[in-house]
Formats: structure tokens, C-alpha cells, sequence
């Protein structure tokens, strides 16, 4: 048995995820969200709001004695508050950065802290964005944390290179854009904050978003087979096709 872990299993990309490895009878899923959506046999569901640091730093991985691959997904994140700087909500400010950079990086650590003599094949895979490399107005706090993971990211996979370890690998991918409950989300913004509105309303109505579903199936190819991708950044179009 294999055992990922997903964060962000509520909706979205990280359901769909936890669906389709569950349903190839394969792995052990442990959903980290703070809504359980999902019942099956083999999913765990561990109730944790990941953009309260007070929480989130008491989580401990569990101990597998057996598996052959043991992957953290890195996918929980908030597009925050869609306005100009100078009007966002502190609060906001602050859960934005622990949800979408700060427990990631947690979480990576205290993995490899848990199973870094482990026998298994281990993967890191951080879900990053095309909002990581582009300056998006009223998207400050999800624009530079999504560019900070990017960096952790690339630290990451250097370390691991200097230590000589050959049984752990770290991606970034990039999925394009989704229909999930974030879009939704950008649909809904104001007008006089965010001038791309209507392009991102034309996303929706002319079919472009990529379905959930698809994003899911390519992450589960990049988990069976690492070998296949070797590049740590992968970037999929929004039709979810690499």
C-alpha cells in the first residue's frame, strides 16, 4: 500500500486527487482539510484549518511501517481577499501567508523530519501557480506566496541534491487554470478592483477552465511515475494537458 497525504481535500483539485488514487485501490489517502467530503475505506480524514499556525504545528505524520511511496501534496490555498494593497483585511494578510506558504513549508520539514530513513520512494509535490511568476493586480498575498513556495521549492530540490539523496524528490506543478471554488471566487470580485474580471468570466463561459478531474489524473501519473518528469517545475495548460 502506498500512503499520500493531501491537503485541501474539501473540493477542488485535492478531491479530485484523493478520488482517483482511492479509486485505483493502491493508496492510503489522508485528506488534511477542514471539511471531510469523502468516505471510503481507505481515506483518513484529519480536520485541520492549516491557516492557523497554533494548529497546524502540533499535526504529526503518522508511522508507516511498510509502503513503497509515501507523497505529501502540498495543494490547500487561498486566493485571499481581491483588492488593492493598502485595502486588504490584516487578518486576511495573515491567514493568506499560513495557509498558502507557511504550512506548506511546515509540512515538508516535519515530513522529511518523519520519514527520511524510511525505505519508501518519498515525493514532495507543492501545487503552485502561473500566479507565482506574474504580477496579478488585487493579488498580492496569493502572487508572492505562491512565489515564495516556488522558492522553497527550489531550495528543496538543491538540498536534497547536495545531500546525496537519491529516494526523495520535490515538484512544483503548475495547473493551470481550474474550475474550482477559487475561481468562483474571482467571478464574484469587484469590478473596480480587479480589471480582468471578464476575462476570467470568459474562462468560464467559453468552456476554458480545466476540469478538476484531469488535473487529477496527470497529478497521479506525475506520483507513479517520478521518473518520467525530470524537472522539478511542471506546468500543465488549462485544458489540463502538459
Amino acid at each position: 500500500m502506498n500512503f499520500v497525504y493531501i491537503t485541501g481535500t474539501g473540493s477542488g483539485i485535492g478531491k479530485a486527487l484523493a478520488e482517483r488514487l482511492l479509486d485505483t485501490g493502491k493508496y492510503k489517502v489522508i485528506g488534511i482539510s477542514r471539511h471531510q467530503r469523502i468516505e471510503h475505506p481507505h481515506y483518513l480524514h484529519i480536520a485541520l484549518d492549516l491557516s492557523k499556525p497554533r494548529l497546524f504545528k502540533k499535526f504529526r505524520f503518522e508511522h508507516i511501517s511498510k509502503a513503497a511511496k509515501i507523497v505529501l501534496v502540498n495543494n490547500a490555498a487561498t486566493l485571499g481577499e481581491v483588492k488593492h494593497v493598502g485595502r486588504v483585511k490584516p487578518h486576511s494578510i495573515v491567514a493568506g501567508y499560513h495557509l498558502n506558504l507557511v504550512a506548506p513549508a511546515f509540512l515538508s520539514n516535519e515530513f522529511l523530519r518523519s520519514y527520511r530513513n524510511h525505505e519508501a520512494q518519498k515525493l514532495i509535490i507543492n501545487i503552485s501557480s502561473g500566479a507565482a511568476f506574474a504580477a496579478i493586480e488585487s493579488w498580492s498575498v496569493y502572487c508572492s506566496s505562491k512565489a515564495g513556495l516556488e522558492m522553497f521549492s527550489a531550495v528543496l530540490e538543491e538540498e536534497l541534491k547536495m545531500d546525496g539523496v537519491s529516494d526523495t524528490r520535490v515538484f512544483s506543478v503548475s495547473p493551470g487554470v481550474v474550475d474550482t471554488p477559487m475561481q468562483a471566487r474571482i467571478r464574484e470580485a469587484d469590478p473596480a478592483e480587479f480589471h480582468l474580471l471578464d476575462q476570467f468570466k470568459k474562462y468560464k463561459e467559453e468552456g476554458l477552465l480545466a476540469d478538476p478531474a484531469d488535473v487529477a489524473a496527470r497529478l497521479e501519473n506525475i506520483i507513479e511515475f517520478p521518473g518520467e518528469y525530470p524537472s522539478r517545475t511542471i506546468r500543465l495548460d488549462v485544458d489540463g494537458r502538459s
